[in-house]
């Protein structure tokens, strides 16, 4: 669920419990009074969840409400909207890079938080490189050279020497990229380079395999419906929900995959809609489903989605697989799927590295609206602060 959506929804469930609790004054026969000491255990441990949960949402209400927050909500929205940053975000970023603490902890790394976190997080090397890296892939070509200048030399200033090697790894992956830089990782090499892991260890790279655009990001920003205007956070109609207006690449390909018409419902004319299922007659909502009935699963693999592929990183493989008359493993679990009836159709989505809760909610929505079981597999969950931990480099003890 969306942040924004939370107090409405605890608002709700308060009503209903305490029409519930008020139940008691209606009850006037025995077995009515009977029933309601029945459900009073339930009605009790309702209350006490609820309790927890108004807890955590003030918590959180802290932080989102927060001028902290907002500046940097208000950055990344701008970013990822297409848009310049003003004079005044440029100056909070300025402010955070002066303010840098080298020492500050990092929520979301090295487990589980013990503490209840401050409303304004200190400014760790973390939380300043996730709003330069968004600024680095969103802007693109349009990134100065004396920008990154600036930032290179506070950063270095503010967090230490060894930080270069943290600059130049998120330069070699492609999140904060030199704009006049011109390395490249070549697939092939020395075999004992490639053979040490050299090279694999920074192979997974968010460079686009074969750019055909100057700014990929921006490109796949409209070919993809990235951006949503008209965002539902508290009924949502749409994955772009997740992220208040910004829907998942991830998840965004996998309704490419399904052919999921939602991609496009404000321009059924675009060239990538005619690969996509009719919508109905409601732009905006989906034909309505029978029981049992599924308009999920992939359609049709990747054909004529191909630049859209060529602005993303890592290479692509469409294989349909068939089991053959000879192979009883595969013959025998394809019965068994059979034999559970409805609840037989799902899709397996493997995130290699990672994904984050946002991208499980997302498909939780997607389930929802196709009819369909969606399952994430991957090998751990990450956020923001933990992705680019793997790429910081930490202080040697001397």
């Amino acid at each position: 669920m969306n942040f924004a959506g939370v107090g409405a929804l605890l608002s709700k469930i308060s009503r209903q419990l305490q029409d519930n609790y008020e139940s008691r004054h209606r009850a006037k026969t025995v077995q009515e009074i009977r029933s309601f000491v029945g459900k009073l255990g339930g009605l009790q441990a309702e209350h006490q969840s609820l309790k927890s949960h108004v807890s955590l949402a003030e918590s959180i209400m802290r932080r989102t409400q927060s001028d902290d927050f907002n500046s940097i909500l208000d950055i990344e929205q701008s970013l990822v909207g297409g848009s310049d940053l003003t004079k005044e975000q440029l100056a909070f970023i300025e402010k955070m890079l002066a303010l840098a603490d080298p020492n500050a902890s990092v929520p979301g790394v090295g487990g589980e938080l013990k503490e209840q976190p401050p409303a304004s997080m200190p400014n760790s090397i973390h939380k300043v490189l996730r709003v330069l890296c968004l600024y680095s892939l969103w802007r693109g070509p349009n990134f100065k050279q004396k920008t990154y200048d600036s930032w290179y030399e506070d950063i270095v200033a503010a967090f230490g020497h060894h930080q270069t090697i943290t600059l130049d790894n998120l330069d070699r992956v492609g999140l904060l990229s030199r704009p006049s830089s011109t390395t490249q990782i070549e697939s092939s090499g020395p075999s004992e380079l490639r053979g040490s892991g050299l090279l694999n260890s920074v192979a997974p790279s968010t460079k686009p395999r074969s750019p055909v655009h100057a700014n990929s990001i921006g490109f796949l920003r409209k070919a993809l419906n990235l951006i949503v205007s008209d965002v539902r956070e508290s009924n949502p109609d749409d994955i772009s929900y997740v992220y208040s207006g910004y829907a998942p690449i991830s998840i965004r390909l996998l309704q490419c995959l399904v052919r999921d018409p939602a991609v496009y419902p404000a321009n059924p004319s675009s060239r990538y809609a005619a690969l996509l299922r009719p919508l109905g007659d409601n732009n905006r909502a989906r034909p309505a489903l029978a029981d049992g009935q599924s308009t999920g699963g992939v359609k049709g693999g990747w054909a004529g989605w191909e630049d859209v592929l060529n602005e993303l990183p890592g290479e692509t493989i469409d294989v349909l697989q068939s089991p053959s008359d000879g192979d009883s493993d595969v013959a025998a679990a394809d019965a068994m799927v059979r034999r559970r009836g409805e609840k037989a159709p799902a899709t397996l989505v493997v995130f290699l590295g990672g994904c984050t809760f946002t991208e499980i909610a997302a498909l939780r929505l997607l389930s929802q609206q196709h009819g369909h079981r969606y399952i994430a597999a991957t090998t751990q969950i990450i956020n923001g602060n933990s992705f680019l931990d793997s790429l910081v480099q930490k202080p040697t003890a001397v």
